[in-house]
């Protein structure tokens, strides 16, 4: 097979060339203009184009007066036109084996050209990702690793759903304030009166930010979902909720599971009330002050803002002491108003200050995307003061230990179907 240099004003465009390749030109030329012209153009006997109409067009852009071409001279015309549409189709068979491309992509920054490695969503396999079942990221990670997790997506509220056939109805009550939401009427009505935890939220975090088998810290139980989810994936699970009748329903609902356990008490003596120690992972969703009222005695009917912050402060860092190193700590949270004003508290921001002050590292901000829900309900009121309907809360990821660390002891991710499935 002879490469020959061949002018680039020699060169004949075939004119039925089915590709559309204008995007890809500028990549190929700084691909050229990097590395060099490595694969040359396949051209006819009439220096027709065969196969490089993109590099061709690369060649122009750089002002390039030669090119390296092959003739095809072993092919018939038929041949020629057959392999101008198989050259081109092949291509689309390969997909990215993403593990080994992390690899290769690790301390290369091409300069600050971008060639879309990760950042083209067709690449990565996010478009249709119900559709693609080879090696995308929702099979591998069981939702897209990334910092916007979205939970009106078909997978997302199909994995919901198997999961509250076992969760079981999280709605039950034996208290007149036992997790009921400040507000009434329809909105008390469409939200069942009750926050409940999203069964898909706790496994994934319990995947993403813990160990095979590892034990989980919760402070603030709340119904069961987080326990069964645990029970279900294998994690030791100890939780302390204040309400003993929440306590009874959730040991009654969790009964099968011999890793998952609840308490009774007050978390600001978790320490005292919970004997374990060396936990692989904290996983929580605290009250938000007064957003929720849960009982008339614990922390979300205390008086002030800064007594709710004092007690949070002191429950967060005895948990803390409870953890093991190189431990991650995950908790939701979201923005809160005050009631009387209507501004922010910065609630978040006083999370993420307080947990760095305890001793924990801010590791990932994740954006929980919930659904509308009565939001639309809510709009035409709260837009009369301009406050904008929050469909979101914030997940916020700490990590206690050396952060070189989390790759040893974190192992690459990758569920196979009978973990995948439930």
């Amino acid at each position: 097979m002879e490469i020959k240099m061949v002018a680039v004003a020699d060169i004949i465009p075939y004119e039925n060339n089915p590709r559309r390749n204008a995007d890809a030109v500028q990549p190929v030329a700084e691909s050229i203009k990097r590395y060099g012209f490595k694969v040359p153009m396949i051209l006819d006997a009439e220096n027709v184009i065969v196969a490089g109409h993109t590099r061709y067009e690369a060649a122009q852009v750089l002002g390039l007066t030669e090119v390296p071409v092959i003739y095809a001279n072993d092919l018939t015309e038929e041949q020629i036109r057959e392999f101008r549409l198989v050259d081109n189709k092949t291509a689309e068979f390969a997909e990215w084996d993403f593990s080994k491309l992390e690899e290769e992509l690790e301390g290369l920054d091409f300069g600050g050209f971008d060639f879309g490695f990760g950042t083209d969503d067709d690449e990565i396999g996010v478009v249709d990702i119900e559709e693609n079942h080879a090696g995308n990221l929702q099979k591998n990670f069981i939702v897209p690793p990334f910092s916007v997790l979205d939970t009106r997506q078909g997978y997302w509220q199909d994995r919901k759903r198997e999961w509250l056939e076992l969760t079981g109805d999280l709605s039950e009550t034996r208290d007149g304030e036992f997790g009921r939401l400040r507000g009434g009427g329809v909105i008390r009505e469409i939200n069942e009166g009750t926050s409940n935890f999203d069964p898909v939220l706790a496994e994934v975090m319990y995947k993403w930010f813990n160990v095979q088998g590892g034990k989980i810290l919760d402070p603030f139980g709340g119904e069961q979902t987080k326990g069964v989810v645990a029970g279900e994936c294998g994690y030791t699970y100890h939780a302390c909720e204040f309400r003993a009748e929440q306590v009874a329903l959730n040991k009654e609902k969790t009964a099968k599971y011999d890793g998952v356990h609840y308490y009774q008490g007050d978390s600001n003596n978790i320490d005292q009330i919970i004997g374990e120690r060396g936990f692989d992972m904290l996983f929580t969703s605290p009250p938000y002050y007064d957003l929720e009222v849960y009982s008339k005695e614990d922390m979300s009917a205390l008086g002030t803002y800064e007594e709710f912050m004092s007690q949070y402060r002191n429950i967060f860092t005895k948990c803390y002491d409870m953890l093991a190193d190189d431990a991650f700590a995950v908790v939701k949270v979201a923005e809160i108003r005050d009631k009387k004003t209507g501004a922010y508290r910065c609630f978040v921001a006083d999370n993420i200050k307080m947990f760095c002050d305890i001793g924990f590292t801010f590791y990932n901000d994740i954006v929980l995307v919930n659904a509308v829900g009565t939001g639309a309900i809510r709009a035409n009121t709260n837009m009369r003061t301009r406050k904008v309907v929050k469909l979101h809360q914030n997940v916020l990821v700490f990590y206690k230990g050396n952060l070189e660390n989390i790759a040893g002891r974190y192992p690459m991710l990758n569920f196979e179907e009978s973990d995948y499935e439930q």
